[in-house]
């Protein structure tokens, strides 16, 4: 119920129209248009080419950019502030309604009603409503690692590198009794 009532104040004091991250990244998108060059084609159509010859066609009227950015986000893209600068108009006229702060503003006024402690909530003849069971599912079971907390034990058995092998027939070094 803080977050709410702390998120509500906080845009109630905000001057501008857009809420601030909103706002934030159009100035992100202000700065990117500067290497735009929109090209009018009438009725508020533009095409509009980018600074590495990259081009999208851009409809103010029905607020779609080739890009799709403005399209998905409702956030205009750098095309779209490059031909809000050609026409003299403000970029934050093609925000979308959701991102206003009065849209903001109406999704908090309805505040949630505080409620009494849990040992004052009235009493049900219903049993408890327990989670429900879990059955078995089909497959092998997961085995879980066992996690040692020791250093893990080495070979029992020694190797024969840099020992002597003496033959139990013959008594002779370098063989043993398979060789012999």
């Amino acid at each position: 119920m803080e977050t709410v009532q702390k998120r509500r104040d906080a845009m109630q004091r905000h001057n501008g129209t857009i809420c601030p991250n909103i706002q934030i990244h159009l100035e992100k998108m202000k700065a990117d248009a500067g290497g735009s060059i929109p090209r009018e084609n009438g009725n508020e159509k533009f095409e509009v080419v980018g600074p590495y010859g990259e081009q999208y066609k851009l409809d103010l009227q029905a607020w779609t950019c080739g890009c799709r950015k403005w399209d998905l986000s409702g956030i205009p893209c750098a095309h779209v502030v490059a031909a809000t600068n050609f026409l003299g108009q403000e970029p934050e006229k093609y925000v979308h309604q959701y991102y206003k702060v009065e849209s903001y503003l109406k999704m908090y006024d309805n505040m949630l009603t505080p409620i009494n402690v849990k040992e004052t909530w009235p009493k049900t003849e219903y049993a408890k409503v327990l989670p429900p069971d879990v059955k078995k599912r089909a497959g092998r079971p997961k085995q879980n690692k066992r996690k040692e907390t020791e250093a893990p034990i080495q070979g029992r058995k020694l190797g024969t590198q840099g020992t002597k092998i003496t033959c139990n027939n013959c008594g002779n070094v370098g063989h043993n009794r398979r060789s012999c």
